[in-house]
């Protein structure tokens, strides 16, 4: 239990355990259940007019939200496809080919890399592979963070190459 929590203190403000257990099974208040159930709930919480406020300031947002792809110079998938190939000293259509079962990390690699320098989202990358479901992409850039933190010489290798393809804005 964490040093802050004072369990004792909140049990006598409601009375002992047993009152407490009653106030749990006692359920909510109507408005709250309400809300609840009411599915999606909105991000921003507050009056009406608050929360016209504040979404008139922030516009409409895209489903998916790249993040630290934003301060950098874009570079194309092509050229993504390149630089990886020749780390791999491989065919950029090699790069590009996927079959099922059999192992391609230079695929992998360059996939992380579109997502990580081209600006792209999930859908986008899974377009230019030539894959059905972005969840393919999710899956295969996850497999090379998960290398990147086990890997130092791996995770340095991304890094300098990520680092030539996404030049910093001057």
């Amino acid at each position: 239990m964490p040093k802050w929590l004072n369990a004792t203190e909140v049990l006598e403000q409601l009375n002992g355990r047993e009152a407490f257990h009653e106030f749990v099974l006692s359920g909510n208040e109507e408005r709250l259940k309400e809300f609840y159930e009411s599915g999606r709930q909105s991000p921003v919480l507050g009056g009406d007019n608050f929360v016209e406020k504040v979404r008139g300031r922030i516009g409409k947002l895209a489903r998916e939200h790249p993040r630290y792809q934003r301060g950098r110079v874009q570079a194309g998938p092509d050229q993504v496809i390149r630089r990886v190939a020749g780390m791999y000293k491989i065919s950029k259509e090699e790069v590009l080919r996927g079959v099922r079962g059999r192992e391609n990390e230079a695929r992998k690699v360059a996939m992380y890399l579109v997502r990580r320098c081209c600006d792209q989202t999930l859908q986008e990358t899974a377009r230019f592979f030539g894959l059905g479901s972005y969840g393919a992409v999710g899956w295969g850039c996850h497999g090379v963070q998960s290398k990147m933190q086990k890997e130092k010489k791996f995770r340095d290798q991304i890094d300098s190459v990520a680092d030539e393809i996404c030049q910093q804005k001057i």
